[in-house]
């Protein structure tokens, strides 16, 4: 009996230290495991910050995570509109105060692409999303044959935007977005 006792002791210690050495493995690779991890998280965010800063085409402007192209010619909003469709982008859409005053920092009269073309006092933006936030000049909207929207540039940031016909020239502001 005392064989057997001894025996089993024997076997329950070397389970224990079997045991502890599992145990001791299995806590390095998750401490290996967890080291990886947090290095890949870096590498993520390098490239994603390479990527925001190389990603924009030849004379864009980067800003937050869209890319932006100041027009060199001046037309109606729906050329405007149409031009920055075939350059796979969309008049700008301004979704922060932020954006608003970088979109404002250009100084210069600009179509965006906000209208109110399908329904009166209904102002949507190209993209289909009601305009939720705005920043129109005191006064504005104020007419009902105006259904395209212009930043004119040199007001403040906050209250800085115009309905205009349409159909006057202007410069506009392509943007392209990326996640």
């Amino acid at each position: 009996m005392r064989s057997l006792n001894h025996n089993l002791t024997n076997e329950r210690d070397e389970m224990k230290s079997l045991n502890h050495n599992l145990m001791s493995q299995l806590q390095n690779q998750t401490d290996y495991l967890n080291a990886t991890v947090s290095e890949l998280n870096k590498t993520i965010d390098e490239l994603q910050k390479h990527i925001e800063t190389t990603w924009c085409p030849d004379y864009w402007t980067t800003f937050g995570k869209s890319c932006y192209l100041m027009s060199k010619s001046l037309e109606i909003w729906p050329n405007s509109k149409r031009d920055c469709e075939t350059r796979g982008a969309h008049l700008v859409i301004i979704s922060s105060l932020e954006e608003q005053e970088f979109i404002s920092s250009f100084n210069q009269r600009v179509w965006i692409g906000l209208t109110e073309v399908e329904r009166e006092n209904n102002w949507k933006w190209i993209d289909g999303t009601a305009a939720s936030t705005t920043y129109w000049v005191r006064g504005e909207p104020n007419n009902s044959f105006e259904d395209c929207v212009e930043l004119i540039g040199p007001a403040p940031a906050t209250a800085n935007w115009n309905d205009l016909r349409c159909g006057v020239d202007l410069y506009f502001i392509c943007e392209i977005m990326f996640q």
